[in-house]
């Protein structure tokens, strides 16, 4: 019988402890800011391409942060070679002509 309470109450107490691990990763990811901060330095990628027309650099370069967050690290700091900047550029750009397209859509 006191085995069993024992039992319950180790039980009861790592119960306890993971509960309050996981609020405290939780209050940890709240604090962490949504979308990262797009830098002013960031250029859209050089030469004449037709991708670079009609699309805001900040909004591309935000959506780049928010969905390829690997590559636009890379790119803010310049370590992708040309093709790599394209390709981030051109994916970015489709999703927001996707997001474009999908508001005309609803409204």
């Amino acid at each position: 019988m006191v085995l069993l309470a024992v039992q319950s109450l180790a039980c009861v107490l790592g119960l306890g402890w993971l509960l309050h691990c996981a609020a405290r990763r939780r209050a940890a990811d709240a604090r962490l800011p949504l979308e990262p901060p797009v830098p002013d330095k960031l250029e859209p990628p050089a030469g004449d391409y037709p991708a670079l027309e009609g699309h805001p650099a900040d909004e591309i370069f935000s959506i780049m942060a928010e969905f390829y967050p690997d590559h636009y690290s890379s790119y803010s700091a310049g370590a992708l070679d040309s093709a790599a900047r394209r390709w981030a550029w051109d994916a970015s750009c489709a999703i927001y002509d996707a997001r474009f397209e999908i508001q005309e859509l609803c409204r």
